[in-house]
């Protein structure tokens, strides 16, 4: 597979743009302790599972 190929590197910047998403919610629900992170409160991002998480804990 080429270093070049654009699929590839589409799927890395996805994966990375994942992992950050995630690092931020979990790094914002334990600054603030709240459940659901004051962005999300669109009725199909409510229920998220770290949101269930929390919720369980």
């Amino acid at each position: 597979m080429k270093r070049s190929n654009p699929m590839f590197v589409a799927w890395i910047a996805f994966l990375v743009f994942l992992i950050l998403c995630g690092a931020a919610l979990i790094w914002a629900g334990m600054l603030k302790g709240k459940p659901v992170p004051r962005f999300a409160q669109h009725p199909v991002q409510a229920i998220h599972p770290l949101d269930v998480y929390h919720y369980a804990a």
